[in-house]
């Protein structure tokens, strides 16, 4: 075979891998009271891109199914939803009920490299906030495939209703489906014993995708440096054979979380809960965000100022990294109520502007590491446009005055949690580019990830990261939560995310967006349950950020009463003993290494 057969070859099969087509010959669907089936019921064809499309019904024979639904996908769109099959249930799905959501697919044509479809099994909500039970990939051949989701019904769906939702956005294709059904078996059956498709989630979940040992490499490299103890005498002679005890005490990387201030120093201070929420805290992060009381409307109410105010002093307080966040929010909703009176006056809207940063800035200043100067502005853009976008020039020199200290953030959502749009990437990178250019005192990029339906691959990441890193900055990802039906899916993808993004040289921290379901704006996202249980989700961010990346080593030292240790960047204490001499002393590695000297007296 040429070079070039066995080059395309070798892309079809790592495709293949990656969407991992299922079994043609799966376990028999029990029976149970059928909630839907696509045979005598049908889907409409929904979405923003829905023009791009078409879709008819087809009566087939010989099949397990009476019917299909052919959808022609003309121009593809990044967003899966945008062009979707969506069937409205007649009663919403009860809480705590096991169902299986079931269909076949095949493709009759497609632009995938290998010859996939690409199509999305999501039940969901039926209005806002759209959560999702099942939410998968269903990735077919040419030959008929049958994919099974079994689930438990987890979200309240009383008041939004319940839909199922066939996204077939993502590629330029035609595909049939059929035999789709929805079945429920009851509180009590045993979700075990159903049928489940076994598909990644994402691109590199597997345990051997290759981006692994290239983000090992890099974490070797960028994350870790080394420490060398040096035991001498009273008369500085070496001391052999001297027990060296090396112990992590403290990340040189931000793994952080937002903290609710009524639990910290607030009404809700004094209950139970809220006692194991902040010993939880301490033992968990090392940086921490107001999740509310520091935003301009709250900061106009003396009660929730003070509180913002004491719970940053206690924060501090257990020698935690503090972060402001955030300045200005430019959306009306987002700011006081008062200020969407000043839109017909441009220069007294500005003036409020610099006021709050003032007044917010001040109150904090020499306190915070860093600040989110704006928040959003691809989505929250009311005061952009009337001030103008390179209003924020203006707004980040106003907050280096009110705090000379903290590093100025730009904070964004849709980075990265959202697959490659190039507006919203666009829009961000010339706002980098209009700040510094315009002399504002940037001096790091903020990156949400609030995942829910699109969980970028690992290498997608990385291609964020580098496109960004290009301007100098650190970046830190300030807002992560990770949703998904399959509790192992979610857990995994915490995994990978943390791997891939505590690789990237540019990035400088990574901050969660809650903890517990008890204080959770997401309680599924949450990494504790409410009875303080650890989720999946949460054992793997112990996993890597208390176990695999944490350092303890022990040893002796030689003839030279040297010892040695490579460990991640961060604070040590480091004790030593010989005899019944013992001490004890503190040193902080970074990446040009350390050499500490302890004199045995």
């Amino acid at each position: 075979m040429n070079p070039m057969g066995i080059l395309s070859l070798t892309l079809v099969i790592c495709a293949l891998l990656n969407h991992a087509v299922v079994a043609a010959d799966p376990k028999p669907v029990p029976p149970g009271r059928t909630l839907f089936n696509s045979d005598e019921d049908g889907f409409y064809l929904a979405g923003a891109d829905v023009a791009n499309a078409a879709m008819e019904r087809v009566a087939v024979s010989g099949h397990p199914f009476k019917a299909v639904y052919r959808v022609r996908v003309d121009t593809p769109s990044k967003d899966a939803w945008r062009i979707q099959m969506v069937k409205k249930l007649d009663q919403p799905l009860p809480r705590d009920h096991v169902m299986l959501l079931t269909g076949y697919v095949r493709v009759i044509s497609t632009d995938d490299e290998a010859d996939l479809s690409h199509v999305s099994f999501v039940l969901e909500q039926g209005g806002a906030p759209h959560d999702k039970e099942v939410n998968s990939p269903a990735n077919a051949s040419r030959q008929w495939v049958r994919f099974d989701y079994p689930f438990r019904v987890r979200h309240n769906h009383a008041e939004t209703g319940s839909q199922i939702a066939l996204r077939v956005a993502q590629a330029r294709q035609t595909v049939e489906i059929g035999g789709v059904r929805l079945i429920d078996y009851g509180k009590d059956y045993p979700i075990e014993s159903l049928p489940k498709t076994q598909v990644p989630a994402y691109k590199g979940q597997s345990l051997d995708a290759p981006w692994r040992a290239a983000a090992a490499e890099r974490i070797e490299k960028h994350r870790k440096g080394d420490l060398a103890i040096e035991v001498v005498d009273a008369q500085g002679q070496p001391v052999s054979g001297a027990a060296v005890a090396v112990r992590m005490q403290r990340h040189a990387f931000s793994f952080g979380c937002v903290y609710n201030p009524r639990r910290i120093a607030g009404t809700a201070a004094d209950e139970p809960d809220s006692e194991i929420y902040r010993q939880k805290f301490v033992e968990l992060f090392n940086e921490a965000v107001d999740e509310w009381m520091m935003k301009w409307p709250a900061w106009e109410n003396e009660q929730q100022r003070q509180w913002a105010i004491d719970s940053a002093k206690w924060i501090r307080e257990q020698g935690i990294r503090l972060r402001g966040h955030t300045m200005i929010w430019p959306s009306w909703r987002r700011s006081p109520d008062r200020l969407q009176q000043l839109a017909s006056d441009p220069a007294a809207l500005r003036e409020a502007a610099a006021a709050h940063i003032a007044s917010v800035g001040s109150a904090f200043a020499g306190q915070v590491v860093d600040w989110d100067v704006v928040n959003e502005p691809y989505t929250h853009y009311d005061l952009l446009e009337i001030l103008g976008r390179d209003v924020m020039v203006e707004w980040f020199k106003l907050a280096r005055q009110a705090d000379p200290d903290a590093v100025l953030y730009l904070n964004e959502a849709g980075q990265p949690n959202s697959p490659p749009s190039a507006e919203r990437y666009d829009v961000l990178y010339n706002d980098l580019k209009m700040l510094i250019d315009g002399g504002a005192p940037i001096g790091g990029i903020g990156m949400q990830g609030h995942f829910q339906s699109n969980l970028n691959s690992p290498e997608e990441l990385l291609a964020i990261y580098d496109r960004f890193a290009v301007f100098g900055l650190p970046i830190k990802i300030t807002e992560l939560d990770i949703e998904h039906p399959d509790p192992q899916v979610q857990a995994d993808y915490m995994r990978d995310f943390l791997t891939v993004t505590f690789s990237h040289p540019a990035i400088n921290g990574i901050v969660l967006w809650g903890f517990w379901e008890g204080q959770h704006w997401r309680p599924q996202r949450a990494l504790w349950a409410r009875d303080w249980t650890i989720r999946p989700v949460g054992q793997a961010w112990l996993d890597l950020v208390r176990k695999e990346w944490w350092t303890n080593a022990d040893g002796t030292t030689d003839a030279q009463g040297r010892y040695t240790t490579r460990g991640f960047l961060g604070d040590y204490e480091i004790t030593v003993t010989s005899g019944d001499r013992t001490k004890s002393a503190k040193v902080s590695l970074d990446r040009d290494g350390e050499t500490l000297r302890v004199v045995l007296d």
